[in-house]
């Protein structure tokens, strides 16, 4: 199932990202004349190749650390994710345009490391994205990635996405998700 669900995404994304940033983007002007939908596909999208490789290999490392057992549940989160930090783009900050998943994946790697049944490398990668994005916000993003991306790396998608990250974390521990079995039970009592 893990399989299938990764080859859904990656050819939605791959065909999201083949009609281009016009079509499918979030483009504030025209999600407030009422195309909503862009807020769900523009972290589909991606400005070229090279930038659908980058989310896309991030998605794979993430999957590939965390534990067998919750890959498909990250990989169903994603679009959630990925619709909240569009959101925020739209209600908190003014950019007239944004593509990609990078967002995102910032936030999966901050629930995957809130997750305390992840082994210990996971959490050591949330606090990586956290410092990264620390760094990002102070000295700006590399110019190489932008060139790379033939786009301007919005830092501030990075940000939201840790912080969609953070709140789906706090949801899951207040509805007790992410426990590991047994701990948490009561003890039999002889």
């Amino acid at each position: 199932m893990n399989a299938a669900l990764l080859l859904a995404w990656l050819a939605a994304s791959a065909a999201a990202t083949v009609a281009g940033p016009e079509a499918l983007g979030y483009q504030r002007a025209a999600v407030e004349a009422g195309q909503w939908w862009r807020l769900v596909t523009g972290g589909f999208v991606h400005t070229n190749a090279a930038h659908w490789a980058l989310d896309l290999g991030a998605l794979v490392l993430l999957l590939a650390l965390a534990r067998r057992g919750t890959r498909s549940a990250l990989l169903m989160t994603l679009p959630l994710l990925a619709t909240t930090t569009m959101l925020g783009e739209h209600l908190l900050l003014r950019h007239a345009w944004a593509v990609g998943l990078s967002g995102a994946l910032h936030g999966l790697a901050l629930l995957l490391a809130a997750d305390r049944r992840q082994p210990p490398v996971v959490r050591l990668v949330g606090v990586l994205a956290v410092a990264k994005v620390l760094a990002e916000l102070v000295s700006g993003p590399a110019a190489a990635t932008a060139a790379l991306i033939g786009a301007p790396v919005l830092v501030s998608q990075h940000a939201l996405g840790l912080a969609a990250g953070l709140l789906f974390a706090a949801a899951g521990a207040a509805f007790g998700l992410g426990r590991r079995p047994g701990r948490y039970a009561p003890q039999a009592s002889a």
